[in-house]
C-alpha cells in the first residue's frame, strides 16, 4: 500500500511541474506577441523606423527573464 502512494505523489509533483511549464510557455508567448504587437501598432501610427519593435523585443526579453526567474525561484 506504501508503494502505491508513493507512486501517486510522485504523479502529483510531475503533474505539477508540467503545469508550471505549460503556464510558463504560454505566458511567454503571449508577452513576445503582446509586445512585438504593440510595437509594431506604435510604429505604423507614428510613421517612425522599427524604434517601438525594438523597444517590445527588449521588454519581451525582460518579461521572458522575469518568467523563467520565478519558475526557478519557486520549489
Amino acid at each position: 500500500m506504501r508503494a502505491g502512494n508513493n507512486n501517486q505523489d510522485e504523479e502529483k509533483r510531475r503533474l505539477s511541474s508540467s503545469r508550471k511549464l505549460a503556464n510558463t510557455a504560454i505566458s511567454l508567448g503571449f508577452s513576445v506577441i503582446i509586445f512585438v504587437m504593440i510595437g509594431v501598432a506604435l510604429d505604423s501610427f507614428l510613421k517612425t523606423a522599427p524604434i517601438f519593435i525594438l523597444l517590445g523585443v527588449f521588454f519581451a526579453l525582460a518579461s521572458m527573464f522575469y518568467f523563467m526567474w520565478q519558475l526557478i525561484k519557486t520549489p
